[in-house]
Protein backbone atom coordinates (compact mmCIF):
# COMPACT_ATOMS: atom_id res chain seq x y z
CA UNK A 1 0.00 0.00 0.00
CA UNK A 2 3.17 2.35 0.94
CA UNK A 3 3.95 1.77 -2.97
CA UNK A 4 0.65 1.72 -4.33
CA UNK A 5 -0.39 4.79 -3.07
CA UNK A 6 2.43 6.51 -2.05
CA UNK A 7 1.75 7.22 1.68
CA UNK A 8 3.81 7.12 4.42
CA UNK A 9 3.47 5.04 7.53
CA UNK A 10 2.14 7.60 9.98
CA UNK A 11 -0.64 7.86 7.09
CA UNK A 12 -0.97 4.25 7.66
CA UNK A 13 -1.32 4.38 11.30
CA UNK A 14 -3.84 6.97 10.92
CA UNK A 15 -5.98 4.72 8.63
CA UNK A 16 -5.79 1.61 11.18
CA UNK A 17 -6.59 4.11 14.31
CA UNK A 18 -9.57 5.55 12.28
CA UNK A 19 -10.89 1.81 11.67
CA UNK A 20 -10.91 2.05 8.47
CA UNK A 21 -7.86 -0.70 7.69
CA UNK A 22 -6.43 -3.35 9.74
CA UNK A 23 -2.48 -3.90 10.15
CA UNK A 24 -1.37 -7.58 10.56
CA UNK A 25 2.01 -7.76 11.99
CA UNK A 26 4.70 -9.86 10.40
CA UNK A 27 6.42 -11.17 6.81
CA UNK A 28 3.21 -12.29 5.28
CA UNK A 29 0.71 -10.13 6.75
CA UNK A 30 -0.25 -6.63 5.62
CA UNK A 31 -3.19 -3.84 5.32
CA UNK A 32 -6.71 -4.86 5.15
CA UNK A 33 -8.64 -2.43 3.85
CA UNK A 34 -11.65 -2.37 6.07
CA UNK A 35 -15.58 -0.80 5.44
CA UNK A 36 -16.34 1.78 7.57
CA UNK A 37 -18.37 1.22 10.52
CA UNK A 38 -21.83 3.06 10.95
CA UNK A 39 -20.91 5.06 13.78
CA UNK A 40 -17.52 6.03 11.39
CA UNK A 41 -20.22 7.01 8.86
CA UNK A 42 -21.84 9.09 11.34
CA UNK A 43 -19.11 10.65 12.58
CA UNK A 44 -18.00 12.01 9.20
CA UNK A 45 -21.92 13.00 8.48
CA UNK A 46 -21.47 15.00 11.85
CA UNK A 47 -18.28 16.79 10.64
CA UNK A 48 -19.46 17.62 7.38
CA UNK A 49 -22.67 19.03 8.42
CA UNK A 50 -21.01 21.18 10.96
CA UNK A 51 -18.63 22.49 8.75
CA UNK A 52 -21.27 23.30 6.62
CA UNK A 53 -23.17 25.09 9.09
CA UNK A 54 -25.87 23.40 9.54
CA UNK A 55 -28.23 23.49 12.73
CA UNK A 56 -30.20 21.72 14.72
CA UNK A 57 -33.14 23.84 13.28
CA UNK A 58 -32.15 22.71 9.65
CA UNK A 59 -32.12 19.25 10.54
CA UNK A 60 -35.66 19.26 12.40
CA UNK A 61 -37.27 21.07 9.23
CA UNK A 62 -35.52 18.16 6.97
CA UNK A 63 -36.93 15.31 8.99
CA UNK A 64 -40.55 16.95 9.07
CA UNK A 65 -40.27 17.19 5.20
CA UNK A 66 -39.56 13.69 5.08
CA UNK A 67 -41.22 11.91 7.67
CA UNK A 68 -44.31 12.99 7.27
CA UNK A 69 -44.25 11.31 4.18
CA UNK A 70 -42.70 8.06 4.66
CA UNK A 71 -45.30 7.76 7.84
CA UNK A 72 -48.08 8.17 5.37
CA UNK A 73 -46.92 6.01 2.54
CA UNK A 74 -46.35 3.32 5.24
CA UNK A 75 -50.06 3.44 7.01
CA UNK A 76 -50.91 3.47 3.27
CA UNK A 77 -49.44 0.05 2.34
CA UNK A 78 -49.64 -0.88 5.88
CA UNK A 79 -51.45 -4.40 5.00
CA UNK A 80 -49.51 -4.65 1.99
CA UNK A 81 -46.43 -4.69 4.30
CA UNK A 82 -47.69 -6.65 6.89
CA UNK A 83 -48.33 -9.48 4.00
CA UNK A 84 -45.16 -9.32 2.79
CA UNK A 85 -43.54 -9.35 6.42
CA UNK A 86 -45.81 -12.38 7.36
CA UNK A 87 -44.69 -14.48 3.93
CA UNK A 88 -41.06 -13.73 4.45
CA UNK A 89 -41.38 -15.35 8.20
CA UNK A 90 -43.14 -17.36 6.80
CA UNK A 91 -40.46 -18.46 4.19
CA UNK A 92 -37.75 -18.36 6.98
CA UNK A 93 -39.91 -21.09 8.78
CA UNK A 94 -39.84 -23.30 5.63
CA UNK A 95 -35.88 -22.86 4.87
CA UNK A 96 -35.35 -24.16 8.63
CA UNK A 97 -37.40 -27.27 7.98
CA UNK A 98 -35.95 -28.16 4.74
CA UNK A 99 -32.29 -27.64 6.48
CA UNK A 100 -33.48 -29.35 9.23
CA UNK A 101 -34.14 -32.30 7.02
CA UNK A 102 -31.18 -31.75 5.15
CA UNK A 103 -33.27 -30.80 1.41
CA UNK A 104 -31.09 -28.42 0.16
CA UNK A 105 -32.50 -28.73 -2.93
CA UNK A 106 -35.26 -26.71 -1.32
CA UNK A 107 -33.33 -24.47 0.73
CA UNK A 108 -31.85 -23.14 -2.27
CA UNK A 109 -35.46 -22.37 -3.83
CA UNK A 110 -36.54 -20.86 -0.08
CA UNK A 111 -33.38 -18.66 -0.43
CA UNK A 112 -34.11 -17.57 -3.92
CA UNK A 113 -37.81 -17.25 -3.09
CA UNK A 114 -36.43 -15.31 0.17
CA UNK A 115 -34.31 -12.97 -2.16
CA UNK A 116 -37.12 -11.99 -4.55
CA UNK A 117 -39.17 -10.60 -2.38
Amino acid sequence: MLELFSVSRPALRILEAEGLISIGRGMRSGATILGPSAQKVAQYANFMLAADGVTTRDLHQARMFFEPAIISSLIEHSQELKDTTDDLRQCVVNLQQSLDAQQYVEVLKGTNRFHNY
